[in-house]
């Protein structure tokens, strides 16, 4: 019988605990394949490998079966970058489990923390709402892997659910080893952030009242340079919006494909940078509402959140 491999001493860790039958079987072979090798760590934990790959990087992770409460190994606890842990909502005790276990967990403070169990609603000894209280009050997100309530065929933006949302949310996690693919950058909050920063160009002490000779602009020429301004920011916006629209910025990270052309994407918002820096406070605000209508457009959402009929 081959003796299982050591696992690494440098990947990032996931610890999942709960029942090996819905742990392996149900999530841990979801997201690494029904093959995938076991590594010993110790008595009460096994880990598999995990290849996480998708259109913004690669990353190598173990995923940490622990199979009792504690801590498998303190190194690999230094490792653990997200928990997951398995409750029966069908127990009325089933939460104090929990709390028994976070007694370990929060002493290395994992940047992704769920709360799992197979349903609950307003019907099981731990209901949904009580369930959801205390993910709010320890910082957990709470993850039904089979949710009693179907999802509304109507809805543009379904919630995604089961082992499908622990995979995204691990997906979206900045893993301490990541790899990030060539041009081809995640696009965040912090870029509308960036764009609409508020920055001093090279000239702006000229004409600002520090100095005896300043002279004052006159309204006329402000007036002219702030609607060139606005003119060149409407310009860069609806260029920006058009390459988000084509599949340039936005989507889940855990689905392949999408445009691959994000150098032009950076231009522009380089380019509205630099029209930021010579615009006035109140056009900057205006630069950001355009900015974040635009991100909100390609996303197909309605930015007056309401029906256009």
């Amino acid at each position: 019988m081959v003796e299982p491999k050591m696992v690494s001493d440098s990947e990032p860790c996931v610890f999942i605990y709960g029942p090996e039958a819905t742990i392996v079987n149900r999530i841990i072979h979801y997201m690494a394949g029904a093959g995938a090798e076991r590594q010993a760590v110790s008595d009460m934990a096994v880990c598999y490998p995990w290849h996480v790959d998708n259109k913004y990087y690669t990353a190598d992770v173990r995923l940490c079966h622990v199979q009792r409460k504690g801590l498998p190994d303190q190194a690999l606890a230094d490792r653990c970058e997200a928990v997951i842990i398995y409750f029966n909502s069908d127990e009325a005790n089933g939460l104090d489990e929990v709390d028994s276990i976070l007694t370990f967990t929060k002493e290395f403070e994992p940047d992704v923390c769920m709360l799992v169990c197979e349903t609950c609603s307003e019907n099981t000894p731990v209901s949904r709402l009580r369930a959801q209280e205390w993910c709010v009050s320890h910082g957990f997100e709470l993850v039904e892997l089979s949710p009693a309530d179907e999802a509304d065929p109507d809805d543009d933006f379904p919630e995604t659910t089961g082992v499908q949302r622990i995979v995204q949310a691990l997906h979206a996690h900045t893993w301490s080893n990541l790899e990030m693919k060539d041009h081809q950058p995640p696009v965040s909050n912090k870029l509308v952030n960036d764009v609409t920063a508020e920055r001093v160009p090279d000239n702006a002490t000229q004409g600002s009242g520090g100095g005896g000779d300043a002279e004052t602009t006159p309204a006329s020429q402000t007036a002219a340079e702030d609607a060139a301004t606005a003119a060149s920011v409407d310009t860069l916006v609806t260029e920006l919006a058009g390459l988000m629209g084509s599949g340039g910025g936005g989507g889940d990270p855990s689905e392949p494909g999408g445009a691959d052309d994000f150098e032009l994407l950076f231009s522009q918002l380089s380019e509205l940078r630099a029209a930021a820096a010579r615009a006035p406070p109140h056009q900057r605000h205006e630069m950001a509402e355009r900015v974040a209508m635009a991100f909100l457009r390609s996303m197909g959402g309605d930015e007056d959140g309401e029906d256009s009929d």
